[in-house]
């Protein structure tokens, strides 16, 4: 792996130490179509579509080719910001950047560029949306709120319709009835999702969450029980802790207990 990462440094630096000419330019192409092909790095598209232009004396085909190939790192790129917009705890994020204009970049990019628009792409968009929603307070943006969730909806169900066997999609399904309180149809689609996805501990915790909300306890101890079996998370941990308290289970309440304090 590093040879061929220095091999990849040492092509770079031979191009930036002289100057190519256009007789230079096949086998320019040749190097840097073999990295992008053993390591699909971002960088070496940009930095051959620059190379070429220089080359060229501007934006030319060859140069635009290497930026076509560019696009669906442009996708990640704008995913990134919008999560970094949630996560934002300094405040740059959110003064430099509009989470729902990125999000309509997006839709435009994935539309206008062949190649972009799949499932997975889909469930990005999806996972954007609500991300946007789960942070918007309902009640002061009502309206916006429902459209947002519109869109959320409708994207998770274009992956759905391209790709059925796309658990991602349907978990975000529940994911949005969940914050809409609509645990039951919440409760359907992570069901579904199990059933693609049966060793995912996140999404067995989240059927948990959701037969708690109807009143189902029994059921959801089952779903923690078998989301725990899966993975030890903290979280579910707690909630297994009280729901064997509140059932008088005092052993295996001492369990968790134990293993909440080694988690201290």
């Amino acid at each position: 792996m590093c040879a061929k990462s220095d091999n990849t440094i040492s092509i770079v630096l031979k191009v930036l130490e002289k100057n190519i000419d256009v007789n230079e330019v096949e086998e320019f192409i040749l190097q840097v179509n073999k990295i992008i092909e053993e390591k699909n790095y971002s960088w070496i598209k940009v930095f051959a579509a620059e190379i070429l232009n220089e080359i060229y004396g501007g934006l030319n085909e060859l140069s635009a080719r290497y930026y076509y190939m560019f696009t669906p790192d442009i996708v990640k790129i704008l995913e990134g910001l919008i999560i970094a917009w949630f996560e934002d705890r300094t405040g740059f994020f959110k003064e430099n950047i509009n989470p729902i204009l990125l999000a309509e970049t997006l839709e435009r990019l994935m539309i206008s560029i062949k190649g972009l628009e799949n499932d997975e792409t889909y469930v990005m968009l999806g996972d954007v949306y609500r991300k946007i929603v789960e942070g918007l307070d309902r009640r002061r943006y009502s309206s916006i709120w429902r459209d947002l969730w519109k869109r959320a909806e409708n994207y998770y169900l274009r992956a759905i319709s391209l790709n059925r066997g796309n658990h991602k999609a349907l978990e975000g399904l529940g994911d949005l009835y969940f914050v809409r309180e609509d645990f039951q149809k919440a409760l359907n689609y992570y069901t579904q999702a199990t059933i693609l996805n049966k060793e995912n501990a996140r999404l067995w915790a989240k059927i948990g969450y959701s037969f708690e909300k109807i009143g189902d306890i029994d059921k959801a101890l089952e779903a923690y029980e078998e989301s725990f079996r899966i993975e030890h998370r903290v979280d579910v941990a707690k909630r297994l802790y009280e729901i064997y308290l509140a059932k008088g289970l005092k052993e295996k309440a001492r369990e968790l207990e134990k293993y909440l304090e080694g988690e201290k």
